[in-house]
């Protein structure tokens, strides 16, 4: 994917990341900050229960990717096979 993507090279180390949303039948990528990594992590970790993890923190993935669809700029090019 990288070869495919020069923008990735340009990741920032340490402060950015591919993040990528495939729950469901979601294909959703972004270039995010680290921190909302981070909060992704901590959002699973502390709200994960039994296998399928619950309705809670499937809710709480769900906001995550919504604000950062709603912050992303819109990249056609990119190629993310």
């Amino acid at each position: 994917m990288a070869a495919n993507n020069p923008v990735l090279d340009r990741l920032k180390p340490d402060v950015e990341a591919l993040l990528v949303n495939r729950v469901g039948s979601a294909r959703e990528y972004f270039i995010a900050p680290i921190d909302a990594c981070y909060e992704l992590v901590g959002v699973i970790r502390q709200n994960w229960r039994g296998f399928s993890g619950g309705e809670t923190v499937w809710t709480e993935i769900k906001r995550i990717f919504v604000r950062l669809a709603g912050q992303a700029t819109p990249r056609p090019e990119l190629d993310y096979a």
